[in-house]
């Protein structure tokens, strides 16, 4: 009997359907997207041509289970599992089950508070993603030619969503170990640990969205185990916007960062290469300073959807050390373009193509070293989701 009961619950689940499991609501739910993407691109006058698979480019392969349950007057408990994979290989991501979201939630009247793995609200990702979902026209699906800055998901946070009042939300964040799976960290919650912040406001009324963000990354100061080429503390403050006109979405996002480990597409992996840095040498410097800025729209046409952006970025990389000697620090520019046309084929299947253009380079102050990246990608695909 017992059996019988199972098969039937994940019949059910599979079938794209809500059961009931004691007094709860669970569903499962998932994408899996592919496509082909060739690329062109030219590193340092040097060039590569490459045809491959794709999966996730559109929006990212995941299955999850989420469910909730009523509980005194209105109060609920909720949870969210969510777990990414590629697949063209069949692969789970970062070497978790449910590495995108594991969150069990509390809400009433009085709002929400999350605990678990979640994503930070400038990260593009899960549940309280506010700077991409708002400001941005694929909601951060087009990562190699954004160029902005993304902070990421985080292990051992807390959110708290306020009610809506007037059009106004808040939404705050604490993370008092961003990776547990990172050994070499100190404990959860204290000083050598790295510790994310993050706090939004969003306000939304008729066709008008807005956010407003600040994010903090306190980097662990156990220095003696903890080897990264990014010591300082990060920090960074966006604002972004759509509005539906109706015949088309205008979408615009100001971003300002300082101590980021990436601005515009690039890592501290590139700006090895424009000191010439090799394997045995030191590298140390306090992270990307700078701006970036978006502006997209999103277009009915043809019972699909056009989608183009423009991106750009500007800063520097600043205190480069190399063996401990200084070195001057790096002018960083980037430029990015992309469209993208929708088509739905049904309400769960969509069919996608799309061409994009982005440009990343580094220039050292006093001209000892640069470096330029350029990629051009031509890609289609199919998106189910269940």
């Amino acid at each position: 009997m017992t059996k019988t009961r199972i098969f039937t619950a994940v019949a059910v689940a599979l079938s794209g359907a809500s059961f009931a499991a004691g007094a709860a609501q669970v569903t499962l739910y998932g994408v899996v997207d592919e496509g082909l993407m060739y690329t062109h691109s030219r590193t340092d006058g040097k060039s590569a041509n490459k045809l491959e698979m794709k999966s996730g480019y559109n929006s990212g392969n995941r299955f999850g289970f989420r469910g909730t349950e009523e509980l005194s007057g209105d109060l609920k408990v909720g949870f969210k599992l969510e777990s990414g994979f590629d697949a063209d290989t069949g692969t789970l991501k970062k070497n978790r089950l449910f590495h995108r979201e594991a969150a069990l939630t509390l809400s009433g009247s009085w709002g929400s508070l999350a605990a678990g793995r979640m994503g930070g609200v400038g990260s593009g990702a899960g549940t309280y993603d506010l700077v991409y979902s708002v400001g941005e026209v694929t909601d951060a699906v087009w990562m190699n030619v954004e160029g902005m800055h993304m902070t990421g998901r985080y292990d051992n946070m807390l959110t708290y969503q306020s009610p809506k009042f007037a059009g106004l939300q808040a939404t705050l964040q604490y993370s008092f170990k961003g990776d547990s799976l990172n050994e070499k960290e100190g404990a959860e919650g204290t000083a050598k640990a790295t510790r994310y912040y993050g706090g939004a406001l969003t306000y939304s009324v008729g066709s008008f969205n807005s956010v407003l963000a600040y994010e903090y990354v306190n980097r662990g100061n156990n220095t003696a185990t903890y080897k990264n080429d990014n010591q300082r503390n990060g920090q960074a403050v966006s604002l972004g916007a759509n509005y539906d006109f109706g015949v088309m979405k205008l979408f615009g996002l100001v971003q300002y960062a300082d101590g980021a480990d990436s601005l515009g597409r690039l890592y501290a992996s590139n700006l090895k290469k424009t000191y010439g840095v090799g394997e045995d040498d030191a590298f140390a410097f306090d992270g990307f300073k700078g701006w970036a800025a978006h502006l997209g729209a999103s277009i009915p046409v043809c019972g699909g959807l056009l989608m183009t952006g423009l991106y750009y970025a500007d800063g520097k990389a600043e205190k480069v050390k190399v063996n401990d000697a200084d070195k001057a620090g790096s002018d960083l520019r980037f430029y990015g373009v992309n469209a993208q046309y929708n088509y739905p084929l049904s309400k769960r299947t969509t069919i996608y193509t799309g061409l994009g253009y982005g440009s990343s380079k580094l220039d050292a102050s006093d001209d000892s070293g640069k470096y330029k990246s350029e990629e051009t990608t031509v890609y289609a695909g199919i998106s189910h989701r269940f």
